[in-house]
């Protein structure tokens, strides 16, 4: 099973509740270290031969993140359709037997054993999308017409143009995964 965000995470809290329940899990795959081999194809399969290695993968998260992390001390960002904050953990660490849900860092396998911490958000490139499609039908509904392309545009522009202003954004319109009921405001609106 490849380690993709959250993968191993995910797959613990499954494995848990269906031993629980009384399903079999020893037919289940386990989680495995990327750049290792899963096994190999049992018959050809569209050009694949048969007895071909078959690798498990790396996730798009830890893909994101290998491409950036030149030292064990940095510290990356991920922006994609969530967001995440990741350091890399010391050599020998392990995380928790059990995972704290209500916890905003988690623990995702990495290389050679090690772990990256993760904060992760729901709340990326999804929801400035959101608020686009948003600012879209408040015109439509005033009865213009915007096209999207022309609001990112003028949002970016705007942006980039903000030196010091006292607007305080919280854009968690899809909660956190720490706290779900946490919802999106903006505070100190003025006129200017």
């Amino acid at each position: 099973l490849a380690t993709g965000f959250g993968c191993a995470t995910v797959y613990w809290y499954l494995k848990k509740r269906l031993k629980k329940s009384g399903f079999p899990v020893h037919l289940l795959p386990e989680v495995g270290d990327p750049d290792s081999i899963a096994g190999r194809t049992i018959c050809a399969w569209h050009g694949i031969p048969k007895g071909a290695k078959v690798g498990i993968a790396l996730g798009d998260f830890q893909c994101s993140v290998y491409s950036c992390l030149t030292e064990r001390t940095d510290a990356v960002l991920n922006i994609s359709t969530s967001a995440q904050l990741t350091i890399s953990m010391p050599p020998g660490f392990q995380p928790p037997e059990t995972p704290d849900p209500s916890s905003a860092v988690t623990y995702f396998p990495y290389f050679n054993g090690d772990y990256l911490a993760v904060a992760a958000s729901l709340n990326g490139g999804n929801v400035l999308a959101t608020f686009v499609g948003m600012v879209a039908r408040w015109t439509e509904e005033l009865g213009l017409q915007v096209q999207e392309s022309a609001i990112y545009t003028k949002i970016i522009k705007a942006a980039l143009a903000q030196n010091d202003i006292k607007l305080s954004v919280h854009p968690t319109v899809f909660g956190e995964r720490h706290i779900p009921e946490q919802l999106a405001s903006v505070t100190n609106i003025a006129v200017s």
